[in-house]
């Protein structure tokens, strides 16, 4: 299996795991870029006479036209942009951007994560494909930092433990002495990096909990290295707007803080907070210990015997619990790999539009497609200011109602796309095309010959229904099924993200024409949905992008089935329909302004008494868990009928607020920061909060969870807000109760209860109660 490639030179180097060891082969390769000379082809080739190793000329496909180009191979990767700037200004120059490992696999065939014979031969190497499962070993590691100042300093504060945890092993190295059977006692905290190196290096891959932004870097500010790559290389540390990337060489890393990350922005799943023990608790329902770490460096200067035993097994469950989840996590990320032909460390650090881009780049060179150019800056620049007319949305009615049915289209843009050939080059500009697809907003697509983004898609699709039906052959516990899910979500992931790639301003076959087009059709087909299901009788009280919810009134279930199955018949090949669910009662939330609803913030409860909360604040990670819990409980009470109750509770809150009953943390809004310090214009609350850290001498780095409490005094929000997570720095300051009651109780809530006829001065200061006797 090959599990990392890169390159020195001329010599490419595959990382594969055999069935006794990892191993490292070679191959020699010459990489190359592509020139359009549009008829001038000696012109072009005397000026690189004599700087290049070979020059072949070649038919293909620039930008949906066939035309002749030629494919310049250089003596060395590094001499691409020297000769590149010899002809670029004069002719049209593409894919001199790709590394040459990646290009090796383009050319190869070859995928990452998959299993191959290789032979030598006299031309390089060769792969067949095998039909095997290869199994990969990994191990966690994590450490755990003196810390007098609560965020920890490299360049000041040791390192006093370090975790590991695998399938077959598991401890914590220390330079204390701990009276524990899994602790292994060692001189110091350099023997212990030392000991840490020695156990990597039987392991195919390594997991951390955030370790491209802490625990690698910190390893590496305080012993200059960290050698547990192939052969005992040392990790490379890059800098980017997210943080740190740390790449080990030959053995992937991969941080499940960042696929993680990656999940909750394409909204798999949700996280409130992004500590390990969150993570843990949210993703595999486990729980861990979990102990105030901004007094670790006490516990370690006391040596207290049962709190060093307590922090040892501490230390401990973040190595089994990162390893868990990694390993948990790990077929999708592999899957994505095989899917885009990135290595797993880059498949991990990857994008939903860069997913898009790999297997369109992979498709286009098996078509013959020359893969256009990344845009420059002030392209982007001008392609962000072009904005789209998005999807429909019916305004919702607003309010309680009962007995709803929820229709949504299949995976509508892409579905979309496929059924009316939609790409950026069978747009029909110049008029044409015979025959076309026309879109609502006038955008005409050539029937005559397949797009490349619509032939993917159609592939991505078909691939995915097969998995699924190979997926019910398996038992739902064995390895086989575990791999089929994971390929059939990474499918789902590059489809769903094709519209977006589109519209994404720095993609190379961005298009606006296309995106518009998509969103027009969007539009058309929600729009005949609500009109035909008016027809029927039924009432659409909501609409939104691909769905619709539908009230039954005195129709039945059948009803609807029937509805659905009729509507089906009129769609083109590839479009359906849906029954997303029936549900008793649903509560839609008024807008801020204007009349009606707003858009995406409602809760239905289903007929098993689950619920399925959008757009709320419950479902938002920059409100406190106070807000976000009682809005939980409110809207489950409401939902239920029991509305008196509801509006009791929001009462007690508010008097336990002001009577300073609620637990601290509750009141912790926790914040992601995105980016680092110096590039935020707008300084908001966390801003402020990270600041005061960074102001204390704490570490402060993009991707850090900044938990902060606005407290009682004078000030705006800003000059109130004080870190409460990773560390406290509130001092004796309070919590300010009214801000909490008016800037996230009361908005949590207030809409809510305001749709049942109960006002927000009544919640606040007492009065008359509501007259429910209506509504129930």
């Amino acid at each position: 299996m090959i599990i990392d490639i890169d390159h020195n030179g001329n010599e490419i180097r595959l990382f594969i795991r055999t069935k006794n060891k990892l191993e490292v082969l070679k191959d020699k390769y010459y990489f190359y870029f592509y020139v359009i000379p549009d008829g001038n082809e000696e012109l072009v080739k005397k000026k690189l006479a004599g700087k290049v190793k070979e020059i072949q000329e070649l038919r293909m496909n620039v930008d949906g036209t066939e035309k002749n180009v030629l494919k310049v191979i250089v003596n060395n990767p590094s001499d691409t942009s020297r000769v590149r700037d010899i002809v670029k200004d004069e002719f049209d120059t593409r894919e001199y951007d790709f590394s040459p490992a990646e290009r090796y696999m383009i050319d190869k065939g070859i995928i990452p994560m998959q299993t191959y014979k290789i032979e030598k031969s006299e031309s390089g190497l060769r792969f067949n494909e095998v039909d095997d499962i290869t199994k990969i070993h990994g191990i966690s590691f994590d450490i755990e930092t003196y810390n007098p100042k609560g965020m920890p300093n490299p360049k000041e504060d040791p390192i006093v433990m370090v975790s590991y945890a695998s399938k077959k092993d598991k401890g914590v190295l220390t330079w204390k002495k701990i009276d524990l059977g899994f602790v292994n006692y060692l001189k110091n905290e350099d023997a212990c990096l030392s000991e840490l190196e020695n156990i990597v290096q039987d392991y195919d891959l390594v997991y951390t909990y955030n370790g491209d932004n802490f625990d690698v870097p910190y390893i590496k500010e305080r012993r200059g290295h960290l050698d547990i790559g192939v052969n005992r290389t040392n990790v490379q540390l890059r800098k980017s707007k997210q943080g740190h990337f740390a790449e080990i060489p030959g053995r992937p890393h991969v941080d499940v803080f960042r696929c993680v990350s990656f999940l909750e922005g394409i909204g798999a799943i949700r996280i409130l907070r992004y500590t390990l023990e969150d993570v843990y608790k949210a993703v595999l329902g486990k729980e861990k210990i979990d102990i105030d770490t901004r007094n670790l460096w006490k516990t370690w200067d006391s040596e207290e015997k049962d709190q060093m035993k307590e922090l040892a097994t501490y230390s401990l469950q973040d190595a089994v619990a990162t390893y868990e989840l990694g390993e948990y996590l790990l077929p999708l990320f592999v899957e994505l790999s095989r899917l885009t032909g990135k290595t797993l460390y880059h498949s991990v650090r990857i994008s939903s539009s860069h997913v898009v881009e790999s297997v369109l780049i992979r498709e286009a060179h098996k078509r013959k497609d020359l893969v256009p150019k990344k845009p420059k800056e002030n392209e982007v620049m001008r392609r962000i200011r072009h904005s789209i007319k998005g999807a429909y949305v019916k305004e919702p009615s607003s309010g309680l109602h009962e007995n709803i049915a929820v229709l949504d289209f299949r995976s509508l843009y892409p579905s979309i796309i496929i059924a009316h050939n939609v790409d950026p080059f069978t747009i029909d500009k110049e008029g044409k095309c015979k025959s076309y697809f026309e879109s609502p907003n006038g955008y005409k697509f050539c029937k005559d010959r397949e797009g490349l983004i619509p032939s993917v898609l159609k592939k991505l699709v078909k691939m995915r229904s097969k998995v699924k039906k190979e997926m019910k052959e398996c038992k739902k516990d064995s390895l086989k099924y575990k791999i089929l899910n994971a390929r059939q979500q990474s499918l789902k992931i590059a489809a769903n993200a094709t519209y977006g790639y589109l519209n994404f301003a720095r993609a190379r076959w961005y298009s606006k024409e296309c995106a518009e087009a998509i969103t027009a059709w969007g539009r058309y087909y929600v729009k005949r949905l609500i009109d035909e299901a008016e027809k029927e009788g039924f009432e659409v009280i909501y609409a939104d992008t691909d769905s619709a919810f539908i009230k039954l009134g005195n129709k039945k279930k059948k009803d609807v089935v029937g509805f659905l199955e009729r509507f089906n018949n009129r769609l083109p090949e590839y479009m359906e329909l849906e029954l997303e669910g029936f549900y008793v009662r649903g509560i839609f939330v008024t807008r801020k302004m204007g009349k009606g609803a707003a858009k995406k913030r409602y809760a239905l409860l289903s007929e098993n008494g689950e619920m399925k909360i959008t757009g709320l604040e419950f479902v938002r990670t920059d409100w406190s868990e106070l807000a976000k819990e009682l809005q939980k409980e409110v809207l489950r009470l409401v939902l239920e009928g029991k509305v008196e109750e509801a509006e009791k509770r929001v009462r007690e809150t508010i008097e336990k607020i002001r009577n300073g009953e609620i637990p601290i943390e509750k009141y912790t809004i926790y914040t992601q920061l995105r980016q680092n310090i110096a590039q935020y214009e707008a300084i908001g609350p966390h801003v402020r909060a990270a600041k005061r850290m960074m102001e204390a001498g704490h570490a402060v780095f993009p991707g850090i969870l900044i938990g902060y409490i606005v407290t009682k005094g004078a000030g705006n929000i800003g000059d109130r807000s004080y870190p409460y997570y990773p560390v406290n720095l509130l001092g004796n300051r309070k919590p300010d109760p009214e801000y909490y009651i008016n800037n996230q109780v009361l908005p949590a809530v207030g809409k809510i209860l305001a749709e049942i006829g109960i006002r927000k001065e009544d919640l606040k200061f007492g009065g008359k109660q509501s007259q429910l006797g209506s509504w129930f």
